[in-house]
């Protein structure tokens, strides 16, 4: 064959690939070879073939070839913060996620394309997306053509009923962001723009109504009703010099913020401006309780706290919202609209100085989709089906049997915010980037896939050494977070702009199977077995969780066979990938040197912190996030948070590092040629084994096509 020959033969081979095979088993680059190198028993010697062509700039890398593909490549491009994607690349390789697949759903609406996330997971290419995407720009209708109307008292969503049901003090549950306000910022537009903010999101104007009810009842408010200007508070900030001043001041403020959230009154969201002067850049401190940034509105879950440096300084303002009305997915739509509106009242406000409250009149803000309320009634009116009720034996057989890394649990009087423990941990950046990106990519799983695999391996080794309580022989149980936004629940749903608190939380049972620590460590074949196990056991989860609430909460009949089980003592929640102003961590303090950060920009996040007297969730909690640094590279940060009186805090931090070092094994892992391959979910083979479809892989060669 000519070389001719070869170069118009590859031309037609990945069309002709394309039309045949399901995309996770199309190659990305392929190498031609004269003869395949053999082993002495004639099989395929992997270690000898060839490293494949990776450079974007081959032959293999197709970029738009059309103004739609164009049009998603940008998106994918802008979603993932690199800085070309091409038709063919996956969304999830390149190091998307679950909560990112929201995103790029939203940016893609706003630009007049209907995508759903349940498409970007099925097609995850920019080639796949350009077909099943609906570019008439009429969307789809959600509900059967039922009325959203999303005003009114409904009952709450699962995840408001386990934050009342574990007791204690809750009103102060929040989350909180400080954000950088640009130099000459006048109150009157900010206060403008934050009231069209309040009345566009019905989400933010949420009140618990009844927390002693099971499901709890809440009501979101009309608008107009709740007052903008009770959300927001100024504070003359021009006299605070010095990082030290300014971080106690941040910290100063954003308590006080989040003491005045009350989510039965309604107050649920405080906004704090640091105003530092008219020709400075501020910063602004968003507290949020919990209900509102992802789930219900009290009369006052927001607070806004402006620090205020003068009109010559930049300043910051503080926002601290009960988590009853936001999530993470809340604030990526909460902070760009906050930034537009104000802005957009600003140039109102220069254009007529006279335009005083009415300066948000010229404010128009892309609409929401599905509401609150009509995504609350669906999930409850789903608790009673037949479909849900027949998951009731495989949730009851998951919290069968506990696996404890404590001798006692929770106890909500004393195991607290206040008394816990917390321990921070950061991988390496190399690490940290085939962890997130190739490792998903070799194996067809997501990000939370692989850090559970890991956790289960340093489960198992931590116990074996004596730490922590023996066990791990059947499994950990642990409770998962998920965004809970997944709108195949109500066809034709869009929660991509939706404020509120819509996690899914459910208990799953993982287990990574036996392996010798040295070989995990090594990056040994085991690595691959434990995360193909892992995976599986979370493919089999029904409805991805979204049911466990639902008859845990919302059906009578269910709860009560489920409210007996002991729950899992260890919580697990990927947060997915953030960025600050700054390219730094998002601290738990906003340092006065922010002129490195941009107008708008997250300069921290945690600034509130919790009220000591909040009850823990669990005796061991995880929170991961993919944090982008200044090169544009990412960082895996996870913070560990534990109940003191029933862990020891050095024992934490042994398993944090082995969870570390597990990680650490998976990414040399991916260096082996035969690293990755197929699931029986991946391949809908419900009879085979993974045994046989490895076996199946070895005789076929199927991984050298889908890693070459």
């Amino acid at each position: 064959m000519s070389a001719r020959d070869v170069k118009s033969s590859l031309a037609h081979l990945d069309p002709y690939l394309r039309e045949w095979l399901p995309e996770y088993m199309v190659p990305a680059a392929v190498v031609v070879l004269e003869a395949l190198p053999l082993t002495v028993n004639g099989k395929v010697d992997r270690r000898a073939l060839p490293v494949p062509e990776w450079e974007r700039g081959g032959e293999v890398f197709r970029g738009p070839r059309d103004a739609r593909e164009e049009l998603l490549c940008g998106l994918f491009a802008e979603v993932l913060g690199v800085a070309s994607v091409g038709i063919d690349d996956g969304f999830f390789e390149l190091g998307g996620d679950s909560i990112l697949s929201i995103q790029l759903v939203s940016r893609a609406r706003r630009a007049g394309v209907v995508l759903s996330v349940r498409d970007v997971f099925e097609q995850q290419s920019v080639a796949g997306l350009v077909g099943v995407a609906d570019w008439s720009g009429e969307g789809r209708a959600a509900g059967g053509g039922v009325v959203d109307e999303p005003v009114g008292v409904f009952a709450g969503l699962p995840i408001v009923s386990w934050l009342a049901e574990r007791g204690g003090e809750w009103r102060g549950f929040n989350q909180s962001q400080v954000v950088r306000t640009p130099a000459g910022l006048s109150e009157a537009a900010l206060r403008a723009g934050w009231r069209a903010v309040l009345e566009h999101h019905d989400g933010l104007r949420l009140r618990v109504v009844d927390a002693a009810a099971v499901p709890v009842g809440v009501e979101v408010l009309p608008a107009g009703e709740v007052r903008a200007g009770g959300c927001l508070v100024r504070v003359d900030a021009a006299g605070c010099a010095g990082e030290g001043a300014w971080r106690a001041l941040v910290e100063r403020e954003a308590v006080r913020a989040r003491e005045a959230l009350d989510p039965v009154a309604g107050a649920v969201v405080r906004l704090v401006w640091l105003d530092r002067g008219p020709a400075e850049w501020g910063a602004l401190v968003i507290v949020a309780h919990h209900l509102v940034v992802d789930g219900v509105s009290w009369r006052v879950l927001v607070r806004l706290v402006w620090l205020d440096r003068g009109p010559a300084e930049w300043g910051a303002l503080v926002i601290v919202a009960h988590h009853l009305v936001v999530d993470g997915v809340s604030w990526r739509v909460l902070l760009p609209d906050l930034a537009e509106a104000v802005t957009a009242a600003a140039a109102e406000t220069a254009a007529d100085a006279g335009a005083g409250s009415g300066a948000d009149a010229g404010v128009v803000l892309a609409p929401v989709g599905t509401s609150v309320r009509r995504w609350s009634a669906e999930v409850a009116r789903q608790a009673r089906t037949p479909e849900r009720v027949a998951e009731l034996p495989w949730w009851r057989s998951v919290l069968a049997e506990r696996t404890a890394v404590a001798d006692g649990d929770l106890d909500p009087t004393r195991d607290t915010h206040g008394t816990a423990g917390s321990y921070a941990v950061a991988l390496p950046a190399e690490v940290s980037r085939v962890v997130l990106t190739r490792t998903a990519g070799l194996f067809n799983a997501g990000v939370d896939d692989v850090l559970l695999t890991a956790l289960a391996l340093a489960l198992s080794r931590w116990t074996a050494r004596g730490d922590g309580a023996a066990g791990g022989g059947g499994g950990w149980v642990l409770d998962l977070e998920s965004h809970g936004r997944d709108e195949e629940l109500l066809p034709g749903a869009d929660l991509s702009r939706t404020v509120g608190w819509f996690t899914s939380m459910y208990p799953v049972r993982v287990d990574a199977g036996p392996a010798a620590w040295r070989e995990v460590t090594a990056g040994g074949p085991v690595v691959g077995a434990a995360i193909k196990r892992v995976k599986e056991q979370l493919r089999a989860t029904p409805g991805r969780g979204s049911g466990f609430g639902m008859l845990r909460y919302l059906n009578p009949e269910t709860a009560a066979a489920l409210r007996g089980q002991l729950p899992p003592q260890i919580g697990f929640n990927y947060l997915g990938r953030f960025t600050t102003a700054t390219g730094e961590e998002p601290t738990t303090t906003a340092g006065g040197g922010g002129g490195g950060g941009v107008d708008w920009g997250v300069l921290a996040a945690g600034v509130a912190g919790q009220c000591g007297r909040t009850p823990l969730g669990h005796v061991l909690e995880v929170n991961a996030v993919a944090q982008q640094d200044r090169a544009g590279g990412l960082v895996l940060r996870a913070t560990w948070s534990w109940a003191s009186r029933l862990l020891d805090g050095e024992a934490v931090r042994e398993l944090a590092g082995l969870w570390a070092e597990a990680l650490t094994g998976i990414a040399r892992h991916t260096t082996d040629p035969g690293a990755g391959g197929l699931t029986p979910t991946d391949a809908a083979l419900t009879t085979i084994t993974q045994d046989e479809l490895d076996e199946l892989e070895l005789e076929l060669d199927l991984d050298d096509w889908e890693n070459s």
